[in-house]
């Protein structure tokens, strides 16, 4: 994500996503806070670029997508077997989304 040109609109840039791999090829959602930074006479001077990890809110979002998808099948299915898997498997991806909110909130 090249900033240079972003800078030069002389604005900051907000609300984007971003995917990094790490050395140890581990995939790492991140938001880019980039913000120009200009002197007294509107020169730019350089930059802050803060990089907010947003992992483990997507993986909630997922998990919570899961749960809404079995629960939106076992509306359409009829086979109460089928139904009772799919709201259980809904129970343990809403479970793991709490545990991953409660991570969240504590950081």
């Amino acid at each position: 994500m090249p900033d240079g040109p972003r800078h030069q609109r002389r604005r900051s840039i907000r609300g984007e996503t971003a995917i990094a791999e790490r050395p140890d090829g581990r995939r790492v959602a991140f938001r880019p806070h980039p913000t120009p930074l200009f002197d007294a006479a509107g020169q730019f001077t350089g930059a802050i670029n803060v990089l907010e990890d947003i992992t483990a809110a997507r993986r909630r979002d997922d998990f919570l997508a899961h749960a809404r998808r079995c629960r939106r099948l076992s509306r359409q299915i009829n086979d109460r077997q089928t139904i009772s898997a799919l709201q259980h498997m809904a129970e343990e991806y809403e479970a793991q989304a709490a545990d991953l909110t409660v991570d969240l909130a504590a950081a």
